[in-house]
């Protein structure tokens, strides 16, 4: 006979995070919602980054010059 009822509240608005463990029950990683929005703000930020300077192209194109190769120059060590 229980003289003071025991209330139990369900709490529905716990949130969610994802668990992944390798076969010997260790964990290898775990996904939070402050994870998920980093990673979605990341995302944004570097595909932002990626269309804004990543397809700009030079203004002055840059002439190739062959390297020159002075002859009269004796290497350090001579292999034969």
């Amino acid at each position: 006979m229980n003289k003071t009822p025991v209330q139990l509240k369900e709490q529905i608005s716990s949130g969610w995070s994802l668990q992944f463990y390798s076969g010997d029950r260790r964990l290898l990683w775990s996904l939070d919602p402050s994870h998920a929005w980093t990673f979605l703000i990341g995302t944004i930020l570097g595909l932002s980054t990626t269309l804004l300077f990543g397809f700009s192209y030079p203004e002055e194109t840059v002439k190739s010059v062959d390297p020159v190769i002075d002859q009269t120059v004796t290497p350090l060590l001579k292999i034969d």
